[in-house]
């Protein structure tokens, strides 16, 4: 969860207790270099700091005295990284040959380099990753890119891996292989299968053109002496992106098509490092979306961002949760705001997330507005969930004032605490939790109406502590708070401190020796000291608003005398239980109960068990339904595990078996529930399928194999489908939407190609959609002056007010070719009328935000610049709009200023088109009572189009503009208007689009003047049309197809296949397309 610790606003005035027999002892140093981090190397008094300017130095006595560490003098330092699983040992990374390496929690420092296999130190060109293993300190990894001639990181990099094994006291070795991502397999605490030094790797193979070929899981016990090949068909088609170790799941991230990088992504799960098999995930996940959280063996825990949105600068996301295989995936959590959703540090199976709900009103953003929903009308909503995601309930607080059946409960804009390592976590201390946030039906807007709010029960209820916002940091296992306000008065920098022992009952107020703006709170990993650090940054020069000298200020607190230096016995001591329910019973989670002692929250002592973890006690619960999940073969539905046919198909084709047996219920992988008297009969029964059912009679293809079968869904809807459409991939969306309209004015969208929909979650009535040219851009308009803004394809909606109500009369909006920013809005007071209703224009250039009046009645306008030649266009401002005049005749006319003024270009016309890099216009020749077509390729300039001679087109018949890419433009002119019989010629315009020839003649249209005819997307010249062969005395049209490949200059009736599907010739060569 990536929530913010610091931002500077206005501070409210807090009233607290006076302490007068004790304060903190306080030391302070100052420094001209500002600090990029400081982190503590566990169980230790110890910690690093990194300047922003690549100076290393350290601390041994909790940040009272600092000094620049000796071996890296004159070394820019780029990176640091802690060991998690050696609490003594770190690196630091330079930009140079030598990297530096201690043992001793930062005392001293060894350096080393990484030398090739020509004895040549490596070349890096991105910073080095060190790769640790979980279970063996002496086994670890570093990778870094070298890029030829040292250019810019880019597809010609190659990763380069080495390896020790024995835990750095030796330089390490180069890692025999040119594998793109390695991972120990041991890579974390509950990982146990396979040997220690056993890596899993993905190897890409490439042509000579750079591009891959294949992409392979590999594996090696023996640093790759020897490799084994772990194959899957995802590898053949797609590449491996990433191999990850959660818990004891090993994930492989692959993108499906190689060749397009913008394809989806799919996963394939392993539970032994040699078996993998494709996830579930009914999801559309683009790499670089896709976070997983923190996950244990019973689940993975995944959170998928929507697509990027220029509409919201910080997207919405969705969690899904796996069941313990690591394979079937279900949604927990919808509309979760960024990524804005975390595991409550030391206890099993609680989260807490901020939710974004639609606002029903419009107001102005806020600058919170910005940071917590990009901008989108959404109101923040905290969730807690104390059973593994399953449920989530608000956040109650003991005010009397604010009831959760009252619609009021707490929200938070941050509850994470930086920790020493420097991760930002909910606090080392179970049970007790710090948050910034406010009360009521959501999360105020205003940081200074915001303070800071502690809970005692793991946030089963939380109490007020300080009345502003402040970062806050935990020690001596919670009891003792340290407090910092964001910011302070008017100055903006603060200048006093906070702090608690009794767990946050009462607070006492302190003041700082320098006012600073604060940058980090922090204190032992572990929270187990009674000390902290506090940087900052001073002013040194105050009276001087303009200059940029500052220092940083290092304050070191310590609380150890708070009480005398007391130490607590056991009767200070309590026990409590992590979770708990409203009547205050524990709850069970993944089959056992966790407890914890703790101080007595009135104890006049500190526990002062320095670098000692609160130890957890368990309790096995007695097995329940919840302990269970669905077998092989079956999926949850309506909460009953039922058989999933395709699923036990797979299944028989695999064991090539007549029967299977199957449980339709397995025990959760990693509960720790006792069954008592109960036994698994209980709950798991036995089924027995016959392979006969669910194999062949259409269950698969020949071949029996699952690479060729093709998947179906069946989706119900309540209303009937009235149109749909599939959106147009580009650079910046890359979806596989499809937009929906059913009867009953809802919306629909896919975001899998079709598979399954979900209904846009709006209230109001969509009576159409209208889609963009720019890939993505889609706008759901209502039966009133709302409108729905996306330009990701659906997967998000950006409420707007448009200036007036729409009418169904005309088209709603028009696009601009490129800028998705900029579209024209028609609407007008109708009231219930159709026709005889005055329709205005109105321009937006901030996608809906807000509009100008262009003009009064209108029939519709279009940007034409965009579509014209660029070099032969003057301005690119140009619209065209058809104007009715009060004679009740039409006429276009121009603008280049958004209509402040316009000229008149036509008089009399019928309409306008655009086709190519063309505009034509039709217009009406009173005198030879015919229709005429003029032609513009600047905007400006227009030719009379000239059709053959023996063409006359009469004033109420019609032009069709057909859809062409070329440099000419296609007309269909009607030359049969008899009702039903409808037919006309296909004219193909030069290159400047003024004469024109026939190309083909009685081709099909309707009786509003659709064309049968389709250009073939993506193949140049390539066009199909329907032709009426017989146009005598018929009732019924008969029409062939026919096709050209060489843009219209020739045509030719589709020769058919000589069998069709089923194998049967067909009774002739050739024969009429029936209507």
């Amino acid at each position: 969860m990536r929530w913010w610790s610091f931002i500077w606003l206005f501070l409210a005035l807090v009233s607290f207790s006076e302490q007068k027999d004790f304060s903190p002892k306080i030391s302070i140093s100052t420094r001209k270099r500002i600090s990029s981090d400081v982190v503590y190397f566990d169980d230790s008094s110890n910690i690093l700091g990194l300047s922003k300017d690549g100076e290393l130095s350290m601390s041994f006595d909790d940040g009272a005295k600092w000094q620049v560490v000796e071996e890296t003098k004159g070394k820019k330092i780029v990176a640091y990284e802690i060991d998690p699983f050696v609490k003594t040992r770190g690196f630091a990374f330079t930009d140079g040959k030598d990297q530096f390496v201690t043992q001793d929690s930062g005392k001293s420092w060894k350096k080393f380099q990484l030398v090739d296999s020509n004895k040549k130190p490596a070349d890096m060109d991105s910073e080095p990753h060190v790769i640790f293993h979980a279970q063996n300190p002496d086994l670890a990894l570093i990778d870094y890119y070298s890029c030829p001639h040292k250019g810019p990181l880019s597809a010609k990099c190659k990763r380069k891996h080495y390896y020790t094994t024995d835990g750095f006291k030796s330089s390490p070795k180069e890692l025999p292989t040119d594998a793109e991502v390695c991972r120990f397999l041991r890579s974390t605490k509950d990982f146990q299968e396979g040997k220690e030094e056993a890596l899993v790797c993905s190897l890409n193979d490439v042509n000579s053109f750079g591009n891959i070929v294949e992409s392979t899981i590999i594996s090696s016990d023996d640093f790759f002496k020897t490799s084994n090949k772990l194959s899957h068909k995802k590898g053949r088609s797609g590449s491996i992106l990433d191999i990850k170790v959660e818990s004891d799941f090993i994930i492989a991230v692959i993108q499906n098509d190689k060749f397009n990088r913008n394809s989806k992504v799919s996963m394939l799960v392993s539970k032994d490092g040699k078996n993998f098999h494709e996830a579930d995930v009914h999801i559309d996940v683009a790499y670089g979306v896709m976070t997983f959280l923190e996950s244990s063996p019973s689940a993975l825990f995944l959170s998928v961002l929507d697509y990027s949105s220029h509409l919201k600068k910080f997207s919405l996301s969705t969690v899904y949760k796996s069941d313990s295989s690591g394979l079937r995936f279900s949604k927990i959590l919808d509309r979760v705001q960024g990524n804005s959703v975390e595991k409550v540090s030391k206890i099993d199976g609680v989260w807490i997330a901020n939710r974004a709900e639609e606002e029903s009103d419009e107001k102005e953003h806020s600058l919170l507005d910005m940071l917590m929903g990009g901008g989108l009308n959404a109101n923040i909503k905290t969730k807690m969930s104390f059973d593994d995601g399953v449920s989530w309930s608000p956040l109650k607080v003991t005010d009397d004032n604010c009831k959760v059946d009252d619609g009021c409960s707490l929200h938070l804009l941050s509850p994470n605490e930086r920790d020493g390592s420097g991760k930002f976590v909910t606090g080392p201390v179970p049970g007790i939790m710090m948050g910034v946030g406010s009360t009521g039906d959501h999360l105020d807007k205003s940081l200074h109406k915001m303070s800071t709010w502690i809970s005692r029960d793991g946030g089963a209820t939380w109490s007020s502590a300080i009345d502003t916002p402040c970062s806050f940091s935990f020690g001596d296992q919670g009891n003792v708070i340290f407090a910092v306000p964001y910011y302070g008065k008017e100055k903006m920098s603060t200048d006093v401190y906070y702090y608690s022992t009794d767990q946050g009952k009462t607070w006492e107020k302190g003041k700082l020796e320098k006012p600073i703006y604060p940058l980090i709170v922090s204190s032992m990993t572990d929270a187990t000291a009674a000390k902290f650090i506090l940087t900052g940054i001073y002013d040194d020069t105050p009276e001087n608003e303009n200059d940029s000298e500052f220092s940083e200020v290092v304050y070191a607190l310590d609380f150890s005398d708070a009480f005398g230096g007391k130490v607590c016995n056991k009767n200070d001591f309590e026990e409590f239980y992590a979770r708990v329910n409203d009547k205050g019973d524990p709850i069970c989670i993944y089959g056992h109960k966790e407890k914890f002692k703790r101080r007595k929250q009135d104890a006049q002592c500190f526990v002062n068990k320095i670098y000692e973890d609160v130890e957890t006690i368990e309790e096995p619960c007695e097995c329940t339904e919840l302990d269970f999940e669905c077998g092989e073969g079956f999926e949850l539905h309506d909460g009953k595990c039922v058989e999933n046919a395709k699923k036990i198909g797979h299944m028989c084709r695999h064991n090539k078996a007549k029967e299977l047996s199957l449980a339709n219920k397995v025990k959760i992988d990693g509960t720790k529930c006792k069954m008592g008297k109960k036994s698994e009969s209980d709950f798991v029964s036995k089924q027995t399928f016959k392979c006969s059912d669910y194999v062949g009679h259409g269950h698969n293809h020949e071949g029996g194999g699952t690479d060729l079968e093709i998947n179906s869904e069946l989706n119900t809807f309540d209303a009937n489908l009235r149109q749909y459409t599939y959106l147009e991939q580009g650079e910046d969306y890359t979806g596989e939407n499809v937009v929906m309209l059913t009867d009953d004015d809802s919306a629909c969208i896919s975001n899998d190609g079709g598979i399954h929909f979900k209904k846009v979650p709006v209230n109001d009535r969509i009576k159409a959609y209208h889609v963009g040219f720019v890939p993505g851009q889609l706008i759901l308009v209502t039966d009133g002056d709302t409108i729905y803004v996306s330009d990701d394809g659906g997967n998000s909606f950006v409420k707007r007010r448009a200036p007036t109500d729409s009418v169904n009369l005309v088209r709603s909006i028009s696009f601009h070719k490129t800028d998705p920013h900029k579209y024209i809005w028609y609407g007008g007071d109708c009231g219930g009328k159709s026709f005889d209703c005055e329709i205005s224009a109105y321009i937006t250039k901030d996608d809906g935000q807000s509009f100008d009046k262009l003009l009064d009645n209108v029939v519709t306008c279009d940007f034409v610049s965009p579509f014209l030649e660029e070099e032969k266009v003057k301005n690119k401002d140009l619209i065209y709009c058809t104007v009715r005049n009060k004679s009740g005749t039409s006429k276009l006319v121009s603008s280049t200023t958004n209509f402040k003024d316009s000229k008149t270009l036509h008089e009399n016309i019928v309409g306008y088109a655009i086709s190519g890099k063309f505009v034509i216009v039709a217009s009406i020749d009173e005198k030879a009572k015919s229709l005429k077509a003029k032609v513009t390729v600047d905007g400006e300039t227009f030719a009379d189009a000239d059709f053959p001679h023996n063409f006359h087109v009469a004033a109420q018949e019609a032009y069709t503009v057909l859809d062409s890419v070329s440099q000419a433009v296609f007309i269909h002119i009607t030359t049969n208007n008899e009702r039903g019989k409808e037919y006309g010629s296909i004219l193909k315009s030069n290159s400047n689009g003024t004469d024109y020839v026939l190309s083909l003649d009685r081709v099909n249209r309707n009786e509003v003047g659709y064309v049968d005819y389709d250009r073939i997307e993506g193949i140049e010249g390539l066009m199909i049309a329907n032709v009426v062969s017989d146009t005598g005395n018929s009732k019924e049209k008969s029409l062939k197809t026919k096709m050209t490949h060489d843009d219209g200059a020739e045509w030719n009736y589709i020769v058919p296949p000589t069998t069709d599907s089923k194998g049967k010739k067909y009774p002739c060569s050739g024969q009429s397309l029936k209507n």
